[in-house]
């Protein structure tokens, strides 16, 4: 199976909560309390010994990251946080966004390699109802797998021949909807 390997690692539990440190750079992430709904909670990094002694075990928890093994598909990286409270949602993002490689050309069904600059060329792996509701409404989710996406373009679907515009278009992030422009 692939094997965990912690990148932050929790600085105690519940509501003894202090932050995560973070195995890779030595530091720790201290956690400061917010309202709920808000945009980001307090993320502060701060001298490890300023939270010695609250529960950071993450040394003997887990091997370190290796890319080579990531790469590979044996380990996968993990990191602690709560999005409830927004903290540790940035350091997922910035991991996922310095240890995952760039797309690259796959071949479709048939076989062939087409160039990620190619005309577009997506999926829908998700259809959602009635996210709004003051009306009756639905949502299809894109993966884009190779192409520019502009909002305004119509796009076909290859199983039913119908084509249909992205006007409306929306970037979607937890319970946020932004229209793409």
């Amino acid at each position: 199976g692939i094997h965990p390997t912690p990148l932050t690692w929790p600085i105690g539990q519940g509501p003894d909560f202090a932050g995560v440190a973070d195995r890779t750079t030595g530091g720790v992430w201290r956690f400061a309390r917010s309202a709920h709904g808000a945009t980001r909670a307090g993320e502060e990094l701060v001298d490890p010994a300023a939270l010695a002694g609250l529960g950071a075990h993450g040394d003997e928890a887990a091997a370190d990251h290796d890319q080579d093994r990531f790469l590979a598909g044996e380990t996968t990286p993990v990191l602690f946080g709560s999005a409830l409270w927004n903290f540790g949602v940035r350091l997922l993002l910035d991991a996922i966004a310095d240890l995952i490689p760039a797309p690259r050309p796959e071949a479709d069904a048939g076989g062939v390699r087409h160039p990620l600059d190619g005309p577009l060329a997506g999926q829908v792996f998700k259809i959602q109802a009635n996210l709004d509701p003051r009306h009756r409404d639905r949502l299809a989710f894109l993966r884009i797998h190779r192409g520019r996406f502009e909002r305004g373009m119509n796009l076909v679907n290859a199983r039913t021949g119908r084509t249909f515009s992205t006007k409306y278009a929306h970037q979607v992030f937890g319970r946020d909807r932004d229209t793409v422009d």
